[in-house]
């Protein structure tokens, strides 16, 4: 008799709290998007600083590894100055962070402005105009400088949305390199 109690017991808490972890839902990572063109550009922002003095700027994109997936130093032709560069990357990217780093080209060494942004579009799709009133921000001590040229940072980069036109900073020639983020969701 005392065997069958015993047994009733040790079942008692599997009948009992089987049906509650069975009704328990179980929710899995995040979906992973992945988006088939990413362009990024740097041009003269209107209104500079002053007017008439653009960055000749150099573009790197990595991962949030630190790995490089692409770069350019003045492949951006459409923005009408030499030494715009632009990585328009086809081989998709995924849900997370990515880095652009921003230097000034292999030939500048003049202190000069540039706008940047991140666009997301379809492989048919054409690259927008850019905005025809834009003035950059002027911080000569912008929180994201870095001596360092390659990840992880000791800085935090300055954040920029996907779709913006709003985003532009100064790059001087004395090993000027800005760190900037932008997060795929």
């Amino acid at each position: 008799m005392a065997a069958k109690i015993g047994k009733r017991l040790t079942t008692l808490p599997l009948l009992i709290f089987l049906p509650l972890f069975l009704s328990c839902s179980v929710e899995g990572p995040a979906p992973v998007t992945t988006y088939e063109r990413i362009v990024i550009d740097t041009y003269e922002p209107h209104g500079g600083f002053p007017a008439g003095f653009p960055a000749d700027t150099y573009l790197g994109l990595y991962d949030a590894s630190g790995n490089l997936l692409a770069a350019d130093d003045d492949g951006n032709t459409d923005s009408g100055q030499s030494g715009s560069s632009r990585i328009d990357y086809i081989t998709g990217l995924t849900s997370g962070t990515y880095y652009i780093k921003v230097t000034l080209g292999f030939s500048s060494l003049t202190l000069g402005a540039y706008a940047v942004r991140v666009l997301s579009l379809t492989p048919a799709e054409a690259i927008p105009a850019y905005p025809p009133d834009f003035d950059i921000t002027i911080d000569l001590y912008e929180s994201m400088d870095a001596p360092e040229t390659e990840l992880p940072l000791s800085i935090t980069p300055a954040s920029i949305d996907v779709g913006t036109d709003d985003f532009g900073r100064i790059l001087d020639p004395a090993a000027d390199v800005d760190w900037l983020r932008f997060t795929l969701p």
